[in-house]
């Protein structure tokens, strides 16, 4: 109750009840009466600006949707963050966008790469909500609750929408259901890297599984990630791998913002696939 009324950056944030602000008689009646009851409010949708123009749908649950969500973070993200991939960094404890930053220059020092880089289209608004249900695991009140969370819909300009799909952004669940849908993009690469005869940048076959694994490297914050190899076709490869393990997720790749690049060439896919570049 602390953390989402009195320390959060959106403490004043009122949902579809109004209320944006608690004295201290009513934080302390709220979470005398803190339930699980397996029911949620409709969230409440507002545009907010986006720093290099546009505009993003941001969604706010009431005050007390958005504790019982903190409380439900403090329970499940211990378990999950444990077996989350390493070179995953967006909204880990302890996690940030320079930590991937630094991945990723420790990758680019080894040699020159193609990159995917990648970006979910709308990942937030289509998450698929059985698929993310089962991914959770979990049975009974906490699996109501968050489906509860799921289908409570929202309230945009007045006006109700239901929820078939997605976690709205702004809601203090979402960035760790999201990071469990996105899970695992890195073992599928890696277990699919381990069955190819790849090479070193020098041209020298990789004999050992784990080294195969390794050479195709691999970074993500939220939903932006690179994947890192010197060979154009492991990447177009790693690409199609992706974007069928998105679909299972009801999510795929935004065509307008997902491109491969080189670090050092400047390199066209559509005009270039056909050359071949000294890596």
């Amino acid at each position: 109750m602390r953390k989402v009324t009195q320390l959060n950056r959106g403490k004043r944030a009122a949902g579809v009840v109004g209320i944006s602000k608690l004295n201290d008689k009513q934080r302390v009646w709220l979470a005398d009466n803190f339930k699980i009851t397996s029911k949620a409010r409709p969230v409440l949708r507002v545009m907010i600006p986006k720093p290099k123009g546009g505009h993003r749908l941001l969604g706010i649950p009431t005050m007390y949707d958005r504790a019982l969500q903190a409380l439900f973070v403090m329970a499940l993200e211990s378990k999950f963050e444990a077996t989350f991939e390493g070179n995953s960094y967006g909204f880990g404890p302890g996690r940030s966008p320079i930590d991937a930053m630094k991945q990723i220059q420790l990758c680019l020092k080894q040699a020159d790469k193609f990159v995917l880089d990648a970006d979910i289209s709308k990942c937030f608004d289509k998450i698929n909500h059985k698929k993310l249900l089962v991914l959770i695991g979990y049975k009974g009140k906490v699996r109501n609750q968050i489906r509860s969370w799921f289908e409570s819909g929202n309230i945009f300009e007045g006006m109700f929408e239901s929820s078939d799909a997605g976690t709205s952004q702004g809601e203090v669940i979402s960035p760790l259901l999201s990071n469990i849908a996105l899970d695992n993009i890195e073992k599928k690469i890696g277990e699919w890297a381990e069955t190819l005869r790849l090479s070193r940048p020098n041209g020298k076959f990789i004999a050992n599984k784990t080294e195969r694994r390794r050479s195709v490297m691999f970074g993500r914050y939220a939903d932006d990630f690179v994947v890192m190899n010197h060979d154009l076709n492991v990447i177009q490869e790693c690409k199609g791998i992706i974007s069928k393990f998105l679909a299972e997720k009801g999510l795929e790749l935004c065509d307008v913002k997902t491109k491969i690049v080189h670090t050092r060439i400047p390199f066209d896919l559509s005009k270039n696939s056909e050359r071949n570049f000294p890596c």
